[in-house]
């Protein structure tokens, strides 16, 4: 494929420091949570990405979200970025589903009068009952919280989408749309990042495959030669599904600056 990059990574390493005890001393190390990725993305492509728990995924969308950055190595974007990452609601969470997407509207940057006529068209590919959207989003399950915000990163027509395990609690009617949006926008010139366990996933909407393991690439090429890979066979066999995680564990831990 010709053309410049839609996503350039180049040596990107991200790291936290943790408290560690030895006997009667406590002491602080860096715990490398990326460690020298580099990859591209070119317009039209949906890459996927897939490592055990631990394995740096989330930390690599959110460094190229811009929600992180990194302490070496450097990310350029072509365009604008929507993510599918942090879901829990916080403060937010006694906001009603229709409250809530316009909050979310506006901390993305999208204008009121923008938030207004893709409005529908999120409520439609979200497709809750009528009635949900009434009740406050602490009610929300997690797989109805991945839906809205999904949705809404859809219809913001990013240049570069990111979602972290979106499609792991959706169901398959969401999953249909979903993934047929996704086609609509890259066929358009956008690409899009997935961080996903399902094997299927990446047959159905990828075209390469990331393997990472303790932060480091294991594995990078096609889907065909990743799906006969050792490295992705380890690497979903050692993942958690995140239907599985409680709302706590979606929350962030505080990173501290190394300098």
């Amino acid at each position: 494929m010709t053309g410049a990059p839609l996503l350039l990574v180049e040596d990107l390493w991200e790291g936290f420091r943790v408290r560690t005890d030895h006997g009667s001393l406590r002491r602080r190390q860096v715990r490398w949570a990326l460690r020298g990725v580099s990859f591209e993305l070119r317009p039209g492509q949906v890459l996927g990405v897939v490592g055990g728990n631990g394995a740096g995924k989330t930390t690599l969308l959110r460094c190229l979200a811009g929600a992180l950055e990194p302490v070496r190595g450097r990310v350029r974007a072509a365009g604008s970025v929507a993510s599918v990452i942090d879901l829990y609601p916080g403060a937010s969470r006694d906001l009603s589903g229709r409250e809530y997407l316009r909050f979310l509207a506006v901390v993305s940057g999208v204008s009121r009068s923008e938030a207004a006529v893709m409005h529908d068209d999120v409520i439609e590919l979200a497709a809750f009952p009528a009635e949900r959207w009434s009740e406050p989003v602490l009610s929300y399950s997690l797989g109805m919280l991945l839906r809205l915000h999904a949705s809404l990163a859809l219809h913001m027509r990013p240049g570069l989408l990111l979602v972290d395990e979106v499609l792991s609690a959706a169901d398959a009617g969401f999953r249909t749309r979903f993934l047929a949006a996704v086609a609509e926008l890259c066929h358009s010139g956008s690409g899009a990042v997935f961080v996903t366990h399902d094997p299927t996933l990446l047959a159905e909407a990828c075209q390469r495959v990331l393997v990472l393991d303790e932060g480091a690439i294991t594995f990078s090429g096609t889907v065909s030669e990743a799906l006969a890979s050792e490295e992705l066979v380890a690497a979903t066999s050692a993942t958690r599904p995140l239907a599985d995680l409680t709302v706590a564990e979606l929350v962030a831990p505080r990173r501290i600056r190394s300098h």
